[in-house]
């Protein structure tokens, strides 16, 4: 036997167990306390100046000294060392004394750079009686702001303000009001001035008082700020707090398959354009790497989701019309590669697309090339408009003499493209042919292009299409649908746009297009207006399987759009319709549809909407973009950031590749579809040397998880690789520590992960250790803990409950005794390497 005292080695950054855990510390930065009535940083890190009249004084209702200061002086507490990181934490008690705040801005923290950009907190504003974190961006031209609750006069609040690299939170009282995801960290700002109270600089007064400030280095989670909140000593974050009261057990069967995967893949429409012509080369090819990229870091974290489709808007015109275009906004206007005569063509357009279509087509490789329009070119409509005018028929802006020329057009892009050695493997010519896509006044603007098709107007287009490319070669293959919802491709939907499956599908349907050489097998839908209840998720879903199957089963579906429109994605989040989603939780909502449309209607290709947007200003949620980004004003430069939605999708993008099968999974609480959409859903595939199990977590609360495969005889996984995302900085596609097949693994809330692990047949040396070999003991435990094994032990390590590894020790021998007094109370896991295989067991530390 052997006591492990100072056999630990390097991991993770940290040389020594004590300093993983910081004893709580949290690398605290500075702590103002005024009692001794000075403005003294207590731990001596930061010096601080009192300006105009600001002074420690008295405070019946804190029972203590605190500062004060005045708007009449514009006094405050200026910090003359800079704290600034990336990842901070400031928090305070403050009170305000205005005696008449009525359209006013008032101060109580503010920082100031010399470009003019500020980021203050604000208890009252000249906007309304919310208080306000705004962040200030001078050369974009921006702001982002945090709202939470009215402050009262002569009443104190905690404020806490949590900055972790581009996320944002805003606390008062312990409680969060609000989160952004800004485009902006602290470090794209160079401040010179750091103020509590009233800003010298700025016409911002204020009247009031301070207490307790604090600044970490460190951003904070919910549970600890509510810890400071109440005067009590920081705990570890929540991961580590609560033992998960749920245990499923997982099995993903190989030897039932469903469908086979064609594709993960975005839009580039609109703002592509824009960041391929305004932003520099370098950010561009990041851009571009995070989007397709299937290389990772060197500790396995991938650099991108490897997109496996990339969907081209070919444009119509309008940009060319400009304000004549009647469409709103610039960014939505499209140029057209046919020139007005109808005849030539100008190849040098939609350069910016054109860009990133190139970096998809040629550098990554990407296989599913889509070509689609939103309307015809202007040349061919009926009122040379990109949509359908106010008061006239609900019927395709396409001349009908034009027909055969929009075939001709469709045809000779696809083959322009190909000799560049671009090949488009699809073309969708109609998008959302249900919706009106008019002004609601003649002569009216609209948001973007878009025509109305009738179902006799699609056939008979998609014909012409179709001689067009049968007569030129063209190679791709049309799709059709594009249904501006699940429902009308059903047989109970009715109308002149409704019931498509049967009227384009079925062989006696007078309408069917289904042996046309240049039509694909795929009828595609997009996911919106289903998303807002449990059964209109699976209920919807499965019936389009079901139908599909009984017409003709040799056809694919395809989810070819969705983003978080309407009010439908904030079902499942707790009072969700009374606030703004996180950016994770938004990812969450994207990721149920990707799992139900997966699962419940057997779609083979699925592509979210597009790819980047315009971040305006006062931030919003993450709802419709894998990235938002800003331009300079000289638009020669740009800032970008990825939201959580990018990696949601890359969980799947990224994992479950091309020809992937998806396999059959059994849960050992038998849960429900339906219920499972507010819960855990998991699905799982394979291309025969490796399993991939995505488990979507959309509640709050973790659960134990333990992984198992059948279906095959001398197969097994030995250890499966989990991919994280949730909501953490850090936490992007994450890769963490392996986990042993048949061990448990702590699926945290609100998170999507991803489990790869190797197949491996035949007489392998694969060996889990069983139970009784291993003991650990005590358990729970306060000091040390023993683990003894009939057989050698090599190594132990002891990881936390997300999986990230704390402590390891090496060992050559049948007993070892560790220390664990230097772990906070709380859950981790402590894995056994030795002779015997892989034992993993749950340890709890209770002091």
């Amino acid at each position: 036997m052997k006591k492990a005292i100072l056999h630990l080695f390097l991991l993770l950054g940290f040389p020594a167990l004590t300093l993983a855990f910081s004893y709580g510390k949290y690398a605290q930065l500075a702590d103002f306390g005024f009692e001794n009535g000075t403005s003294t940083d207590a731990l001596g890190n930061i010096s601080s100046t009192l300006l105009n009249g600001a002074e420690i004084v008295d405070d019946v209702q804190r029972g203590g000294k605190v500062l004060r200061f005045s708007s009449d002086t514009k006094g405050c507490l200026r910090l003359d060392t800079n704290p600034l990181s990336d990842t901070l934490t400031v928090s305070f008690w403050g009170k305000r004394e205005d005696i008449n705040p009525s359209g006013a801005w008032r101060m109580f923290m503010a920082l100031y750079a010399n470009d003019g950009s500020n980021i203050y907190l604000t208890p009252l504003t000249s906007w309304n009686a919310n208080s306000y974190l705004i962040m200030e961006n001078k050369p974009y031209a921006s702001y982002k702001t945090v709202a939470g609750q009215s402050v009262e006069n002569d009443k104190w609040y905690y404020f806490t303000l949590v900055f972790a690299d581009n996320i944002v939170r805003y606390y008062i009282n312990g409680t969060l009001q609000s989160e952004i995801m800004s485009l902006f960290k602290l470090s794209d700002f160079n401040f010179t001035k750091f103020t509590f109270g009233c800003n010298p600089d700025l016409n911002y007064p204020m009247s009031g008082r301070i207490d307790d400030l604090k600044i970490f280095h460190s951003a904070l989670y919910d549970n600890q700020i509510k810890a400071l909140y109440e005067g009590k000593n920081i705990p570890e974050p929540n991961d580590a707090e609560t033992l998960p009261s749920t245990e499923i057990s997982l099995t993903a069967d190989l030897s039932i398959s469903h469908q086979v995967i064609q594709n993960f893949g975005a839009s580039d429409g609109w703002n592509t354009q824009t960041v391929g012509l305004y932003f520099p080369e370098s950010k561009k090819e990041k851009m571009a790497e995070i989007l397709f990229s299937k290389d990772t870091f060197p500790d396995g974290t991938p650099k991108g989701i490897a997109l496996s489709s990339w969907r081209f808007n070919i444009g119509a015109g309008t940009y060319e019309q400009g304000a004549a275009s009647r469409i709103n906004t610039e960014d939505r206007r499209t140029e057209c590669f046919l020139n007005p005569d109808k005849k030539t063509y100008n190849w040098e357009i939609q350069a910016g697309q054109q860009w990133f279509l190139r970096k998809a087509a040629k550098t990554y490789q990407v296989e599913d090339l889509i070509g689609w329009q939103n309307s015809p070119p202007v040349y061919f409509t009926t009122r040379g408009l990109g949509f359908r005018e106010f008061g006239d028929s609900k019927s395709s802006i396409l001349k009908t003499e034009e027909y055969n020329n929009f075939g001709n057009f469709l045809a000779t892009v696809v083959n322009h493209f190909k000799e560049e050695g671009i090949h488009f493997k699809y073309i969708s010519p109609l998008n959302e042919p249900q919706w009106d896509w008019t002004p609601t006044t003649a002569g009216g603007n609209v948001n973007q292009e878009g025509t109305p098709w009738m179902n006799q107007e699609v056939s008979y287009v998609v014909k012409a299409i179709n001689q067009s490319f049968v007569q030129q070669g063209v190679i791709a293959r049309q799709f059709i649908g594009e249904a501006g919802s699940i429902s009308y491709l059903l047989n109970e939907s009715s109308g002149y746009y409704g019931k498509q499956l049967y009227t384009f599908w079925d062989q006696s349907s007078p309408l069917t297009v289904a042996n046309l050489p240049s039509l694909s097998n795929h009828i595609s839908s997009h996911s919106y207006w289903t998303d807002a209840s449990a059964t209109d998720i699976v209920n919807k879903r499965h019936a389009l399987k079901e139908q599909i199957k009984a017409l003709n089963p040799s056809l694919d579906y395809w989810q070819t759009e969705y983003c978080l429109l309407g009010e439908g994605y904030k079902f499942g989040h707790a009072d969700g319709t009374s606030r703004s989603l996180s950016s994770m939780e938004c990812a969450i909502s994207m990721a149920r549809i990707i799992h139900n449309d997966l699962v419940e209607a057997d779609c083979t290709g699925w592509q979210w909407w597009t790819c980047f947007e315009f971040d305006s200003n006062g931030g919003s949620e993450d709802r419709y973009a894998l990235m938002r980004f800003q331009l300079n004003a000289s638009r020669t430069d740009g800032l970008y950031r990825t939201s959580k939605l990018l990696y949601a999708l890359g969980n799947y993008s990224r994992f479950v590749r091309p020809r992937m099968k998806r396999i059959a999974t059994n849960r050992s609480d038998k849960m429900s579809a339906t219920d499972a959409v507010t819960r855990q859903m998991f699905s799982a595939y394979t291309d025969e040397n490796e399993v991939v199990i995505v488990a979507v977590n959309a509640s709050t609360e973790s659960v134990s998880l333990q992984l198992n495969i059948n279906g095959t005889v001398n197969s097994t996984v030995r250890k499966w690789i989990p991919y994280v995302t949730r909501n953490t900085p850090q936490d992007n596609l994450k890769r963490y520590p392996d986990v042993a097949s048949n061990s448990s693994y702590i699926l945290p809330g609100t998170s999507v992960v991803t489990f790869v692990g190797k197949i491996e047949t035949g007489n392998s040396d694969v060996r889990t250790v069983k139970t009784k070999t291993v003991s650990v003991y005590p358990n729970p435990a306060n000091e040390w803990v023993t683990v003894s094994s009939d057989t050698r032990i090599f190594y132990i390590t002891i990881s936390d409950i997300s999986g990230k590894k704390i402590a390891a020790f090496s060992c050559n021998d049948n007993q070892y005794t560790l220390p664990v007094d230097a772990l906070p109370e709380g859950l981790y896991f402590i894995t056994i390497e030795g002779e015997n295989g892989i034992h993993i067991q749950k340890l709890k530390v209770q002091k």
